[in-house]
């Protein structure tokens, strides 16, 4: 087998560093219109292929490596990864977007890169575990607080930090940046709120779709399949009561059936928005996107006091012992409340 590192005479054009052909990958980028989405790719999704070069060149330079194709192979790929020192599914996305560099140089420029990059494979964590133990459920005091910090945010009140002083960034393109990340704390905060309305993970959001109906009573609720197990969560209320918004989130998004919440964003990039939105709106604590769907079952325990059977219908568990564990419900608890249907017979 021949050595990752070893590769045949270079020619003259393959001495040129990978940088001089990065502006026709990302022009090529640009001009990609997507059937999927319909649209081409935003600024910001632009801005993330030239952060992953950056972050290239300089593991490529704190490594000794001369940045030419031939260069590039598996084992460059791999301690790229490692050696980026951010979140994982962060790492995941900007490796991914450097493979697509590296292909368009191997697959469109015939460079010869070796062949074993494409071996380079990394996967997201997926939050369709089963919770932890600190995973907790918001207080209807936190709950409300989100709603009346959305009440700000929607109304532009909210004053983001200022970019610290950049040679590189020019202050267009900085409050390009700060635009964008405001309506993607928007964005972020609805996509939490939804959660908490209808019990989804970002899995769900992302890879499943709901199904919008009404009742012969002309109820509206809306059912979907857990993307972990595929399990059917039914007779969700799409009603504004309380701590839960759905049908104004419904309405606002213009969420129809067989669609779900638009959320395109990461779950790495929708828990770095949480984590930011629980120090402007004062809730007391990290909020995470897991926190959604146990926030929708236990307030609806706790505070409305809908029978456990119904709640396990709503998360879709096929055991209601799941339910009792997934509401960290203790077995005095269940004594308890057994004993009293029993004397109220």
């Amino acid at each position: 087998h021949r050595d990752l590192h070893s590769f045949p005479t270079r020619r003259s054009s393959d001495l040129a560093s990978i940088l001089d052909y990065f502006q026709e990958f990302l022009k090529s980028k640009q001009e990609t219109y997507n059937e999927k989405t319909e649209q081409f790719l935003t600024k910001a999704s632009l801005l993330t292929y030239e952060r992953t070069i950056a972050y290239f060149m300089k593991y490529l330079a704190s490594k000794k490596i001369k940045p030419y194709p031939a260069n590039i192979n598996r084992d460059v790929l791999d301690g790229y990864f490692h050696h980026l020192k951010l979140a994982l599914n962060y790492r995941v996305k900007l490796h991914g977007k450097l493979k697509e560099f590296i292909k368009f140089l191997a697959k469109e420029k015939g460079f010869p890169v070796h062949p074993s990059y494409e071996l380079s494979v990394f996967s997201e964590k997926y939050d369709n575990q089963e919770p932890k133990d600190h995973d907790i459920a918001l207080t209807r005091k936190q709950i409300l607080k989100l709603l009346q910090f959305r009440e700000k945010l929607l109304s532009g009140s909210v004053k983001l930090k200022d970019y610290k002083a950049c040679n590189t960034l020019s202050e267009g393109l900085q409050e390009y940046q700060r635009s964008t990340k405001y309506k993607n704390l928007i964005l972020s905060l609805d996509c939490f709120l939804f959660m908490v309305s209808t019990g989804q993970y970002h899995a769900d959001i992302k890879k499943m779709t709901l199904t919008i109906g009404r009742t012969k009573d002309n109820i509206k609720h809306c059912s979907y399949r857990r993307a972990k197990n595929n399990s059917k969560c039914k007779g969700i209320p799409i009603k504004d009561h309380g701590v839960f918004i759905g049908e104004t989130l419904i309405n606002q998004y213009k969420i129809k059936d067989g669609e779900n919440f638009p959320y395109a964003l990461t779950l790495n990039t929708l828990d770095n928005h949480l984590e930011e939105i629980s120090r402007l709106a004062e809730v007391g604590i990290t909020i995470t996107s897991k926190m959604g769907r146990k926030s929708f079952a236990s307030r609806l325990y706790y505070d409305h006091n809908l029978d456990i059977k119904h709640i396990q219908v709503l998360l879709g568990h096929k055991s209601i012992k799941d339910t009792y564990k997934y509401l960290r419900i203790e077995d005095d608890e269940i004594a308890n409340a057994i004993h009293k249907e029993f004397l109220n017979e």
